[in-house]
């Protein structure tokens, strides 16, 4: 039991160091590709002011007695301590960029030996977890993340594997044959690393751009502008990347999913989907009086052939209508109106298992 309470904090306390330690290499990597920004800065601060010089050296020529040629030597001059204020604006916040880069690169290195060493903690308590045998009150282990969802073990084997999704809800999945599930599970694992690791490409790409786009700020030569448009061509690469690799990943994730039953509960609580491995779907609505279980027309029959002789279920129709299933004494499943009276249609035609679509559960009013 304290093997696997050790594999637990472990796995915990690897998975945190591991993130951090990808962002934070990500992080100093986006840097590394802005070591230029200072030269370039200067480089744009020097022409502003080359540009403020010839503008004040054509007003101070320009003849007082024409206005036009005033106004225009005015308005360029005007125009040059702008450019002259950006370009020093851009000196200013990118002139110490290599001790921002170093101290990212020494926060990466401190967060991946640490990330190292928590893994190699977490291999120790897996070999300690294996190796132990647990008393029968320990037999049954649960993980939770408060972050992330929840693991349940029993004897070692996968019993259920719930996570939160997007809207604040919780998708449990319940696998049929553990090997077959870990499997694709880790599959799917590294399908969503592979997109993780395509994304932090993709921010680089959109750095390098915002890079080449403030490089390009009085410097109209053909060199800058390639080096713009060849960023932007990376980055329309490393979208596609992206989108990809996301592809990917939802495959790896119904591939996992087809392996286990799936329940999704809303955030409320108030609906519910079922989902067996063998493609059978239920979606359950709960309301102040009662729930509506929505099922297909064959898996709706197997729930039926549950009911005890003369017990009533109320069902819905698929035109909507409300009737009422009753199983008779030679297990025939029959269909009557509320009343009483034979459930047909608007047409005369009797209903069928066939039409029905979903049974209601009444709740007990006091």
């Amino acid at each position: 039991a304290d093997a696997r309470a050790d594999l637990a904090n472990a796995s915990v306390v690897a998975s945190t160091e591991e993130a951090e330690a990808t962002a934070a290499a990500a992080l100093a990597a986006a840097a590394q590709s802005a070591l230029t920004l200072p030269d370039r800065a200067t480089e744009s601060a020097e022409l502003a002011q080359s540009q403020v010089d010839s503008a004040q050296a054509a007003i101070d020529v320009a003849d007082p007695d024409d206005p036009e040629a005033l106004a225009a030597a005015t308005e360029s001059l005007a125009a040059a301590n702008n450019f002259l204020e950006a370009a020093e604006t851009a000196v200013e916040n990118f002139g110490d960029r290599d001790a921002y880069v170093e101290a990212l690169r020494e926060s990466a290195d401190n967060a991946a030996t640490s990330a190292e060493e928590a893994t190699a903690a977490s291999d120790s308590a897996t070999a300690a977890a294996v190796d132990a045998s647990p008393a029968a009150e320990s037999a049954r282990v649960v993980v939770f993340n408060p972050t992330a969802g929840a693991v349940i073990t029993e004897g070692g084997e996968l019993v259920v594997e719930s996570s939160f999704t997007a809207t604040g809800g919780m998708e449990i999945e319940v696998p049929a044959n553990g090997e077959a599930y870990a499997a694709a599970a880790a599959e799917a694992d590294q399908a969503a690393a592979e997109v993780d690791e395509k994304d932090d490409e993709l921010q680089e790409a959109l750095v390098a751009v915002q890079v080449a786009t403030l490089a390009t700020i009085g410097d109209d030569s053909p060199e800058a502008q390639a080096e713009l448009e060849e960023a932007q061509e990376m980055a329309v690469e490393a979208q596609g990347a992206v989108e990809e690799a996301q592809v990917a990943a939802d495959e790896a994730v119904a591939a996992r999913q087809a392996e286990a039953a799936t329940v999704e509960v809303s955030a409320d609580g108030t609906q519910q989907s079922i989902r067996d491995t063998e493609g059978n779907s239920a979606t359950a609505v709960t309301s102040d009086t009662g729930v509506v279980i929505t099922m297909a027309p064959a898996t709706l029959a197997s729930a039926l052939d549950n009911l005890a002789d003369g017990e009533l279920q109320p069902v819905l129709a698929s035109d909507g209508s409300e009737l009422i299933a009753t199983r008779s004494a030679d297990g025939v499943i029959e269909l009557f109106q509320a009343d009483g009276s034979a459930a047909v249609d608007e047409d005369g035609e009797p209903y069928t298992a066939d039409a029905l679509t979903a049974m209601v559960l009444i709740f007990a009013l006091d």
